[in-house]
């Protein structure tokens, strides 16, 4: 990559496991880098409608897939090359849309910028036990715990395969992470320790 293409301003990618506390760190990362930050196309509130959507024998994922406008799987009459087709434009117009806000410096969540975005990045993944989730969960999105449970059981798994669909990659994994960072010992410690880790990585 030739000098020119490397961004003047940082660019932080992060995935997190449901309730580790991106909607705090996010921003906060951006605003000390003066970036922009970015979050999550589909919403967490979007994704909760689409399991609570009755459909015969289709998944959350295929309601997703319906919703996004793509069908879910394609049907006997359906060319698989058009859905194939589809997915590629998709997978294209996305990937441009974030190189082209990672040139001007970027925080995003999500969106399979792990591995669309080409640029030099610190890519973060953020975790917590199940309890620290929860908790975080209730209190940044008001929740009760019921409804904050419910979320996190399928949130994590819906988010994975949207990126397995797409990009052919899973985020549950650790591949192509640089930091993976336990949020359960404060956010504020971790936002700190990306924020260190993104300076060093990136040359700040």
């Amino acid at each position: 990559m030739s000098q020119s293409a490397v961004p003047t301003k940082p660019v932080v990618t992060l995935f997190e496991q449901y309730g580790a506390g991106a909607d705090y760190i996010g921003p906060k990362l951006a605003e000390r880098f003066g970036v922009q930050y970015v979050g999550y196309r589909w919403s967490s509130e979007e994704l909760e409608q689409l399991h609570a959507t009755p459909a015969e024998e289709q998944t959350a994922f295929d309601r997703f897939m319906v919703a996004a406008g793509r069908g879910a799987e394609p049907g006997e009459s359906t060319p698989v090359h058009l859905f194939q087709m589809a997915d590629n434009e998709a997978v294209n117009a996305n990937s441009a849309e974030l190189n082209a806000m990672a040139a001007k410096g970027l925080v995003v969540l999500g969106r399979n910028a792990t591995t669309a975005i080409k640029v030099p990045a610190l890519h973060v993944k953020l975790v917590a036990d199940q309890a620290t989730r929860i908790k975080h969960a209730q209190e940044a999105y008001k929740l009760d715990e019921a409804s904050a449970k419910r979320r996190l059981a399928w949130e994590d798994n819906d988010r994975a395969q949207m990126a397995l669909h797409y990009y052919g990659w899973d985020p549950r994994g650790t591949d192509g992470f640089d930091l993976i960072v336990d949020t359960g010992k404060g956010l504020d410690a971790a936002l700190a320790e990306i924020e260190a880790a993104a300076r060093k990585k990136l040359g700040l």
